[in-house]
């Protein structure tokens, strides 16, 4: 090789030398000049380039059991609720609670003065007392016919007539005392001692003691999966993603024509949270929740693991494995086995956890890479530091980062 280089150099010497003779050709014969004074044991032989193959993990394609869930985002919110408006005229004289303090039902929770109505409650108890006074003088004189019967009705008319006017008082009396309409949490208080309050402004809010709630908007597509009764988990973003049990409790008679939905009220089964660390955390009316609602279970589908899927716009593929090499001078000596690999494009249906249904792809059985594989070069050789390729290393149950396949319904109010 080296006398041809040489000869080469001879012939193309006094070209080389023209005007023309330089640039690529100049180039070239550097190259080969180059290559056949390349010493031996440079990692290449008659065969070609050796291979080094890439460490991989891999695991089996499966047939599990996959479901599909309804995925909406929400709020807590108690199931009593009131807001406390004056039903009278008043000065606040004294107001007894404080905003986040707990009351017991029936609880006064302000006192209004009105001087104007107390001074109306005594003129008509004033005025029953007179009428009642009348009728019993009159009551005796009728009886022994020294006076009409009509005189006698005239009183007692004007008795009743009063006697409503006071019941009438004290009722207006009793709104001066503004009550918890249930035990509770007052959440607002709007009103302070020597305020003039006028009829129908608020005064207080306050929630119940009972279970929790929340409302979901349930796309209508999904109507036929949906049931009084059905469980639903809640996931309680304040506390890292940790799960409360729920049951749907109430659906609305109607789907809304503007929105394609209908609403659902959600039953919190639990009044606290578990946390991972074994601690037990309230649950409060506001928190943002998650809720997840199966809506179909499909046993017996063909699934791999999601990592082992890489997707690129609305295409996605694996890598299957394939034959092991036999021939030596295709592997390094470091790695005497190693195997072949198949990039193949991937179907998916349902996805739950590291989990994804296959439609269409690779069948039961196949093995498929799921460490390793990105950026893999299709012609490229793998191995596997954790085991052969018949007996890899199994999926992982853990889930990713992703959810389960989920349609996703409206944010349901409060």
């Amino acid at each position: 090789m080296r006398r041809l280089a040489e000869s080469l150099g001879r012939w193309l010497g006094p070209w080389l030398g023209s005007p023309r003779g330089g640039g690529h050709w100049a180039l070239l014969t550097l190259a080969l000049v180059g290559a056949a004074c390349k010493p031996s044991g440079s990692g290449e032989d008659e065969t070609g380039p050796l291979w080094t193959p890439v460490p991989v993990e891999v695991a089996s394609v499966e047939t599990r059991t996959l479901a599909r869930y309804l995925r909406a985002t929400t709020t807590l919110a108690a199931e009593e609720e009131a807001t406390l408006l004056a039903e009278t005229p008043g000065l606040a004289s004294r107001v007894l609670v404080v905003q986040g303090q707990r009351v017991e039902q029936g609880a006064v929770l302000v006192e209004l003065a009105n001087e104007e109505g107390r001074l109306a409650a005594d003129e008509a108890r004033r005025q029953l007392r007179r009428w009642e006074e009348e009728s019993a003088r009159l009551s005796p004189l009728v009886a022994e016919g020294l006076l009409s019967r009509q005189a006698l009705d005239e009183a007692t008319a004007q008795r009743e007539a009063a006697r409503a006017q006071v019941q009438r008082a004290e009722a207006q009396a009793r709104l001066l005392r503004v009550r918890a309409p249930f035990a509770g949490v007052i959440t607002e208080r709007l009103v302070h001692p020597g305020e003039v309050v006028a009829p129908q402004r608020v005064l207080f809010r306050m929630i119940g003691d009972g279970p929790l709630v929340a409302h979901l908007s349930i796309p209508e597509r999904e109507l036929l999966h949906i049931h009084l009764g059905q469980p639903v988990e809640l996931l309680v973003d304040a506390y890292g993603g940790a799960s409360v049990a729920a049951e749907i409790d109430h659906l609305d008679p109607f789907v809304d024509p503007r929105s394609g939905t209908l609403r659902a009220r959600l039953r919190v089964l639990e009044h606290d949270v578990a946390l991972a660390s074994g601690d037990r955390r309230p649950l409060r009316p506001g928190m943002f929740v998650t809720a997840r609602v199966r809506t179909e279970v499909r046993p017996g589908v063909v699934a791999l693991p999601r990592r082992a899927l890489t997707r690129e716009a609305d295409r996605a593929w694996v890598f299957v494995v394939g034959d092991q090499v036999s021939r030596p001078d295709e592997v390094t000596t470091s790695h005497p086995h190693a195997w072949r690999v198949q990039r193949r494009d991937v179907q998916t249906g349902l996805e739950e956890g590291p989990w994804v249904e296959v439609l269409e792809g690779p069948a039961q059985g196949e093995q498929v890479l799921t460490i390793g594989q990105v950026g893999l070069d299709p012609s490229a050789l793998v191995w596997f530091p954790s085991g052969e390729a018949n007996a890899p290393r199994p999926a992982t149950e853990e889930h990713d980062a992703a959810r389960p396949e989920e349609v996703v319904g409206g944010e349901g109010g409060p």
